[in-house]
């Protein structure tokens, strides 16, 4: 049903699992640009790695868009407040607010979060010296969007991302 969630999914699932294996915490960086080291003790605890990183991923796309709808609900001069992924304005001012909500949306699920993700992990983790099939596998992602381009679908679009965040529970980023 939801295929392309799942398969996502699967790719932040099994990339975790592939870098904490190797002994390493799961690193990123949010598209607000803030660096992440998931679990920085010594001994990175592989479950909860794997289980944190899909959804503090996705916290992370909601974070920046979160963002993107205070500035601009700032520069049109609208009172704004957020909790999680709710959103509250003055009621007369509802009609402007959902626009906004919606074409930051829109244009922060155009852009290709899974490929820089991807790019990101393999830079990070996939020198010579790290195993071939971490590599592997995040390099088959590319190959994947470049399959779902070609279908006509935007890989890493926002419904996916959508569709996957209300399929999984949510968690404080850590």
């Amino acid at each position: 049903m939801f295929s392309g969630s799942r398969a996502i999914q699967h790719w932040l699932t099994e990339s975790t699992r592939l870098i904490s294996h190797m002994g390493s915490a799961v690193e990123w960086v949010t598209p607000l640009g803030i660096p992440i080291i998931q679990d920085s003790s010594l001994r990175p605890n592989k479950l909860k790695q794997r289980n944190w990183f899909p959804h503090n991923f996705i916290h992370s796309l909601d974070s920046k868009h979160t963002m993107l709808t205070a500035l601009h609900c700032y520069r049109e001069g609208l009172t704004f407040v957020s909790v999680h992924d709710r959103f509250w304005t003055h009621a007369a001012d509802v009609p402007i607010m959902n626009q906004l909500c919606r074409e930051q949306f829109a244009c922060l699920h155009s852009q290709p979060s899974q490929q820089d993700l991807s790019r990101f992990l393999v830079t990070l983790f996939c020198c010579s010296s790290r195993p071939q099939k971490l590599s592997q596998h995040l390099e088959d992602s590319k190959h994947a969007a470049g399959s779902a381009q070609a279908r006509g679908l935007r890989p890493g679009a926002g419904e996916a991302f959508h569709l996957l965040l209300q399929l999984t529970s949510r968690r404080a980023i850590v």
